[in-house]
């Protein structure tokens, strides 16, 4: 199990996810109808950006298991 690819591909999701959403956001004109879909893409934001944090987390956890194992094994 690669844990440090999982993540890596868990970031680049969320930054794809964010970029979409930035991209969509930029384009859209402020109309009362675009108001709650530019809150949810807000929200849809927050979590892309905790999605990226999370996978971030897990990247430094795998690489301080790995390490670990190579002190265990040297």
């Amino acid at each position: 199990m690669n844990v440090i690819g999982t993540a890596s591909a868990g970031m680049a999701a969320a930054i794809r996810r964010l970029e979409a959403d930035a991209t969509d956001t930029a384009r859209e004109d402020a109309t009362e109808a675009r108001k709650e879909d530019l809150a949810g893409k807000a929200v849809a934001a927050v979590a892309a950006k905790a999605e990226f944090q999370a996978n971030a987390a897990v990247a430094r956890t795998g690489s301080r298991t790995v390490g670990a194992l190579v002190d265990i094994l040297v």
